[in-house]
This record gives C-alpha cells, structure tokens and sequence, in this order.
C-alpha cells in the first residue's frame, strides 16, 4: 500500500522563470523510509515543502490514500509521514550516503535486522 502517490507534481516560485519542480511522479510506500537525495538546487527542499502543505498553489496531485474519506487537514495528514533532515549539519561527510542513512534509521529505533535494501538505498519494513 502507498502512503503517499505524487503525480505530475510541478512548481514554480514567483520570481524564477523555471520549474523548480517539473513533472516530478512518485509512489512512497507504506511503512518504508525513504530519503529524498539530490545536489544543492535540485527541487529537494521545495518537494518536502509540497509535501507538508507549506506550498498552497501547486501543479499537479499529492494523495494520501490511508486518509481518503476521512476529514483531516493535510498538515494532520503529513505530521507523521514526512520529515525534513535538513542539510547543514545534518549529515557526516566521512560517512558515504548509506551509512548516513543507516545512522539516521538507528536514530529511529528501527533495527538493522529490519532494513531492507533496494537498489542501493534503506527501507525499514
């Protein structure tokens, strides 16, 4: 089951003349992990900003499937689905990107006997 479906989900500022977000679709799944890694620039903080109903007048859809029929504001919705790992000094440059997500998972109190790979990247089940 998806926690979150994102769908042609675009946006952009005011002042800019580009998309700091384009076309961006993504299913997240219940009960998984998932960090959203990129360089400086590249749309991340605008994304979880969308997510979280900070950005009111977006393209496309954000939906909630365990919340459908019920009468929540998105911001209820989101408290304890999303969360923002910001990146300055948050992360530890002599550990590659896995083991900082490792770290941040143990934060969570999920063990590693609970993740599981994907390609590369942590999912805690």
């Amino acid at each position: 089951m998806n926690a979150i479906e994102i769908s042609q989900l675009s946006y952009k500022y005011p002042q800019n003349n580009y998309y700091s977000l384009h076309d961006v679709s993504l299913n997240i799944r219940a009960q998984c992990c998932t960090g959203i890694i990129g360089p400086n620039g590249a749309g991340k903080s605008t994304f979880i900003s969308a997510l979280c109903g900070l950005i009111p007048s977006f393209e496309g859809s954000i939906e909630y499937p365990s919340m459908s029929g019920k009468s929540k504001a998105l911001i209820d919705c989101v408290k304890d689905k999303v969360s923002l790992v910001p990146q300055e000094y948050a992360f530890y440059p002599q550990l590659t990107v896995l083991q900082n997500l490792h770290y941040f998972l143990s934060l969570c109190c999920i063990h590693n006997s609970e993740w599981k790979i994907f390609g590369g990247y942590s999912c805690s089940m």
